[in-house]
């Protein structure tokens, strides 16, 4: 075994040059590598790569992450500046390290390192080491290693990532938007010999301090560009007169919510958006002279999604100075709020979706209560009966407390976790009928996705849809009853945001006026606004009509123009045949009958309960057919649909108490000063100039006619109402106050 050694280093011994290259080649190999990455800071840039904003590293540099190039200008400047021979050396320069040495040991000082880009780049990589010569023959290695590893294209790109820039300014990239707030590959000849030189003496001269030095080697980095010929006597005239900056620059602040909802997922570094910067500052713009004329008004937010894509292209959580001032710091597109009526459309579509309605049936909007739940519409009115698509136009309260009643809460909460509204997450008691009305808090950034994801569905041909929540056919038929929302409080106003394009709308005002809602899709965009206060105070302005409405109307108006709509399903729709006038599916005594195209799973709701047969007294008691509605609906419908004259005679004989209902528990307030708010009874009695008498645990209440209403206050107990007509009939009913 010795002798095998002894004749391998006698080898190795023959052949010296050999064996040099050998322990280079290890030496160079041996070389430390680089230490671990500094952090980075968090910057969003939009489609055209400008910085919207950006958020200190952790060690409180501004250190953007390294981009994969650098500009062709800045290129030239550094290495005429540092290196002139960076593209021809290997790492290191003979010639430069001699020079340095002598120059060293002449002024018994170091005076010069004669390091080269790569040199720089090593010594970077280990920031807390001293100058020494040791230090140096280290940073010679790692140089050599990193030619031998990496391209000149990345050794240069590594050194302007990382080079100091003076003050905390870390890196080219950083530095030209601080100094100069552009993107370094817009920089200008003058601007980018004033960042070549500062990584020089970082510390000594920056923007700020040593002007007049720092103009001296910019100007003289600019000569030297002329006498090389890579820039002409023009373009060098007008360098020197460019300015220096003076200071560092405010980075831009176009989306800084974006930016914290960034920085919430944990993306970090450089991160490139779809958010269009025009859009951003121009929805900005709009909702701050919309909300400029309602002085008890102070935050909106704003969210905008391309519908082909899914990606947002505008994003403003909070008016765009975010200061103390009116909390415009906060992020309103991710704060939960009263949702109002915004759900309403997911409660159309799931019932469709499960059957329940078509989007003609006939739903009761009159007085009800549910156990203790009394809802009434926004206008203080009633139609008596209306199409479940009118109702949702309208937005009516009270029809959807009942499609709700009849759904279920916990089944509809349960839909509404499966569309990822995730902060409606308390128990179906807890929300009650009330969930429909505006009982429920969330965020505009999930409402917004919800109904995105809608219509990226419908985009999508029929065979991409399967395991979906609603079907196509279904979501088109939502959409088709959303195209004509409008409000009956409004008088008609909502005819103001007639658009060229085809817009599916909603709008939705939480309880106490302290949030005003407005979504809308069609088959480019989904825009989403919020109006409110960020600390929850009502206002009377704050509807979503008034308030919401009208922003999302201005940023559509903003968006490229799209008069497409979406495609019409072609799966899951069957022909189904509908009675006309109660909009379900048509009986054996339905006398007009339609057969529409609709979603298959409407197919399933009930035949039409309001035609039947009736023996005709003067007709020798032959059957006939009539459209008879409860007396409670007939009641309103009657008030607002003049040529309704089906209802049968018998039905006007009826009585009916329906407030309170029978075995209901009615909860009483008290006025300011301590006394019992009236508790108003209501009758339905259809028959014309009689009289019916009141009385309340049989003592004697009083007389109405016609108008069959009686205010009474009572004291917590048990009741027993009764009512009897002027033929002696009776309607009786008990209840409870608490």
């Amino acid at each position: 075994m010795k002798n095998s050694l002894k004749i391998i280093i006698n080898k190795i011994c023959k052949h010296k040059i050999i064996s040099v290259c050998i322990l280079c080649f290890l030496a160079i190999l041996a070389a430390p590598t680089k230490n671990k990455n500094a952090p980075y800071a968090t910057a969003i840039f939009d489609t055209e790569q400008n910085l919207l904003g950006a958020h200190i590293a952790t060690d409180g540099q501004w250190r953007f992450e390294p981009t994969d190039s650098v500009s062709c200008k800045f290129k030239k400047c550094i290495t005429l500046f540092e290196d002139k021979n960076f593209e021809q050396h290997c790492g290191i320069s003979i010639k430069a390290i001699v020079r340095a040495i002598y120059l060293n040991y002449k002024r018994n000082k170091i005076v010069s390192g004669g390091s080269t880009i790569t040199m720089q780049v090593a010594r970077l990589q280990r920031p807390h080491s001293k100058r020494t010569y040791y230090e140096k023959c280290i940073e010679t290695l790692m140089a050599l290693k990193l030619e031998l590893l990496h391209s000149k294209k990345y050794i240069l790109n590594n050194y302007a990532s990382n080079a100091p820039f003076g003050n905390n300014v870390v890196g080219l990239h950083s530095a030209s938007w601080r100094y100069f707030n552009k993107s370094m590959y817009n920089l200008s000849w003058a601007e980018n010999a004033t960042l070549a030189v500062l990584p020089n003496a970082p510390s000594v001269i920056y923007p700020g301090r040593n002007q007049n030095t720092l103009l001296k080697k910019r100007n003289k980095l600019l000569h030297k560009l002329l006498q090389e010929n890579i820039i002409d006597t023009v373009t060098y005239n007008l360098a020197l007169c460019e300015a220096l900056p003076t200071k560092p620059l405010p980075l831009p602040q176009v989306a800084p919510h974006y930016l914290q909802y960034c920085i919430s997922q944990k993306m970090h570094g450089n991160i490139y958006t779809n958010i269009k910067n025009n859009l951003q500052q121009n929805a900005q713009q709009i909702a701050q002279q919309h909300i400029s004329n309602m002085p008890q008004v102070g935050n909106y937010a704003i969210l905008v999604t391309n519908n082909k894509t899914g990606k947002i292209i505008c994003y403003i959580g909070n008016t765009c100075k975010t200061d103390s001032t009116n909390n415009a710091y906060v992020d309103c597109a991710q704060a939960p709020r009263s949702t109002g009526s915004i759900l309403k459309p997911f409660m159309y579509a799931s019932a469709l979706q499960d059957g329940l309605i078509t989007p003609y049936t006939l739903l009761p909007d009159v007085p009800m209560q549910f156990g203790s739940f009394n809802p009434k519409n926004y206008a203080k009115t009633y139609e008596g009966a209306v199409p479940a698509k009118d109702a949702l136009a309208k937005s009516l309260n009270i029809p959807f407390a009942y499609i709700l009643h009849k759904y279920g809460v916990q089944k509809f909460k349960d839909q509404l976790q499966n569309i990822k509204l995730y902060n409606i997450n308390k128990s179906s008691n807890y929300y009650g009928l009330s969930l429909i009305l505006g009982g429920a808090e969330e965020n505009l950034f999930n409402l917004h996705n919800a109904y995105c994801s809608l219509a990226m569905q419908l985009n999508k041909p029929t065979t991409q849809t399967e395991n979906v929540i609603f079907d196509n056919a279904i979501i088109y038929e939502t959409f088709k009853a959303m195209q004509e929302v409008r409000r009956p409080d409004e008088q008609g106003c909502w005819k103001i945001f007639e658009n060229t394009q085809q817009i599916a709308w909603k709008t939705g005002t939480s309880f106490g006026n302290r949030d005003a809602w407005a979504i809308g899709v069609n088959p480019a965009y989904t825009v989403s606004v919020w109006v409110g206060n960020a600390q929850g105070q009502g206002s009377n302005a704050l509807t979503g009509f008034k308030a919401a409405a009208p922003i999302m109307f201005a940023v559509f108006n903003n968006l490229p123009k799209n008069n497409a709509w979406f495609a019409k399903p072609n799966s899951n729709i069957n022909t189904i045949s509908i009675c006309t006038k109660s909009g379900m599916r048509s009986g054996i005594h339905c006398t007009t009958i339609d057969t529409l195209l609709l979603p298959s799973n409407c197919a399933n709701c009930g035949v039409c309960l309001y035609h039947k047969a009736v023996a005709n007294v003067q007709n020798n008691f032959t059957s006939t057919t009539v459209f008879e509605l409860p007396p409670l609906m007939a009641k309103y419908y009657n008030q607002n649909k003049i040529n309704f004259t089906d209802t049968n005679v018998a039905q006007k004989s009826k009585c009916i108490i329906t407030y309170p209902q029978s075995k209901s528990t009615i909860l009483i307030s008290r006025s300011g000063n301590g006394s019992i708010n009236p508790l108003v009874l209501d009758c339905i009695y259809l028959q014309k100039n009689k009289k019916l008498f009141w009385h309340l645990n049989n003592n004697y209440l009083g007389t109405t006619t016609d108008v069959h209403q009686l205010s009474i206050k009572p004291q917590v107990g048990n009741f027993n109402l009764k009512v009897i007509t002027e033929d002696g009939t009776e309607q009786e009913v008990s209840f409870a106050v608490k």
